[in-house]
């Protein structure tokens, strides 16, 4: 699986000799670094924590992020350190791929910190994923734009199964304009989110969502809807700040990750 810009991060995560979920291969660059991570007992995920360094993206800034999960394998992506987001005006919009290729039987919850959007920033985030039919998916991504300006963001996540039947797409796009309008109305809403559950079981994953998000703090605003093909669930997140939205995904992610291991509780 190919990704468009510059390959900042390339993980290999496969199952060790005692049955552990482990970090295989590594290949990692500005702007990211990376530790060992952590394994955990057999069918559990290890868990990676991606560290954000420098500046950031600037505009005309291309990342690619590829991980390969082998069958049986699961894995636990947290990132660490919000990204942000530099734009000039007039300049060219900064673009962050990611390519994820589970394997039969795999599990991956991947949970970005928000980008964060300064004045003039544009940005592009892609997440292509390949999924069989026996594996997990859960995917959480945001952005923070504390004051209506000059900045856009746009959001293209799109599923595929192994032979490249189209499982799920969804599209989104941000603009200052828009946050000016949203700024207009009831509350302050200055940070967004999506979190997208993909499994075998969607029907639990419903109950679980719906349950997880009842409990949010107040001032988190969500949307819950299966997906149209039936696969799994998508959930939209709206708060008033950054660290808010921080929260609430990071709640939505640990629920989720039960999500088909006999340990989801509604």
């Amino acid at each position: 699986m190919n990704v468009s810009g510059a390959l900042s991060m390339d993980l290999a995560i496969g199952l060790g000799e005692d049955g552990c979920s482990r970090l295989m291969s590594r290949r990692v660059s500005f702007p990211w670094s990376l530790g060992r991570g952590y394994p955990g007992p057999p069918g559990s995920p290890v868990t990676l924590i991606p560290q954000v360094g420098g500046a950031g993206l600037l505009a005309g800034d291309r990342i690619g992020q590829r991980i390969r999960i082998e069958d049986g394998a699961a894995l636990q992506l947290e990132s660490a350190g919000a990204m942000l987001t530099y734009g000039t005006p007039g300049g060219q919009g900064s673009v962050s791929d990611w390519a994820i290729d589970l394997g039969h039987g795999s599990r991956a919850v991947l949970l970005s910190e928000p980008y964060v959007l300064f004045d003039d920033a544009d940005l592009t985030l892609r997440q292509t994923i390949t999924l069989p039919r026996a594996s997990t998916l859960v995917s959480c991504e945001g952005i923070c734009a504390a004051l209506p300006g000059r900045r856009c963001w746009r959001s293209e996540v799109v599923v595929r199964r192994p032979d490249g039947t189209v499982l799920f797409e969804d599209r989104q796009q941000v603009t200052g304009e828009l946050l000016a309008r949203l700024a207009e109305m009831p509350g302050t809403w200055t940070s967004f989110g999506t979190v997208i559950v993909l499994s075998e079981d969607p029907d639990g994953a419903l109950g679980v969502m719906t349950s997880t998000a009842d409990r949010l703090d107040d001032g988190i605003w969500t949307g819950i809807a299966p997906t149209r093909d039936g696969s799994g669930v998508c959930v939209r997140v709206a708060a008033g700040s950054g660290q808010q939205l921080r929260t609430a995904l990071r709640i939505l992610a640990r629920s989720a990750s039960r999500i088909g291991t006999g340990r989801a509780a509604a």
